[in-house]
């Protein structure tokens, strides 16, 4: 399942993520993963949660984004639940309706 948190910029998303990633570390059983664009936020997440900065992995397309999650996957398989925030600031992407 896939969940969105949508709202314009200063809206409270990221704090949003961070408080839902918090509280399902308690009490799934396997591991959770919290991928952000940047460093900004690393001190505000539980220390059981695995926290990737994309920026580490010079992610700047859909597809190595892609590689990058299907890597985590493949690394642990007890990996339950991850977390994106600010994809848009890591790849490119074109919507269009």
């Amino acid at each position: 399942m896939v969940k969105f948190i949508c709202g314009k910029k200063g809206s409270g998303k990221t704090k949003r993520l961070i408080e839902m990633a918090n509280d399902d570390v308690k009490e799934i059983k396997g591991g959770l993963v919290f991928i952000e664009a940047t460093k900004k936020h690393s001190l505000n997440l539980n220390y059981n949660i695995r926290y990737i900065s994309a920026m580490e992995f010079n992610i700047n397309k859909i597809e190595t984004f892609y590689g990058l999650l299907c890597g985590i996957v493949a690394s642990d398989y007890d990996v339950e639940k991850i977390y994106i925030d600010g994809l848009y600031k890591m790849v490119e992407l074109d919507f269009y309706l």
